[in-house]
């Protein structure tokens, strides 16, 4: 029984890794530079808008844009 739960785990974890990609994919260039920087980088929405020329509210507005789309396209996980 613990080698089925491992299993399915596993393909669970693959199905969510393809709809993450998916997911990410349809994200404009300009709000996945930002979510990349943000969530990945650990950069602060200051450095963000310093480093890319535009405000800080607009980066906060690219990051939500991001993880507005990823909840849309990940519900079935959450």
């Amino acid at each position: 029984s613990a080698l089925m739960d491992e299993s399915s785990d596993a393909v669970i974890q693959f199905q969510l890794e393809e709809h993450i990609s998916k997911a990410f994919k349809e994200l404009p260039d300009k709000i996945s530079d930002s979510f990349i920087l943000s969530r990945v980088n650990g950069l602060s929405y200051q450095e963000i808008a310093d480093k890319k020329g535009i405000s800080v509210k607009v980066v906060e507005y690219h990051v939500a844009q991001a993880l507005k789309l990823f909840r849309e396209k990940l519900k079935e996980f959450l």
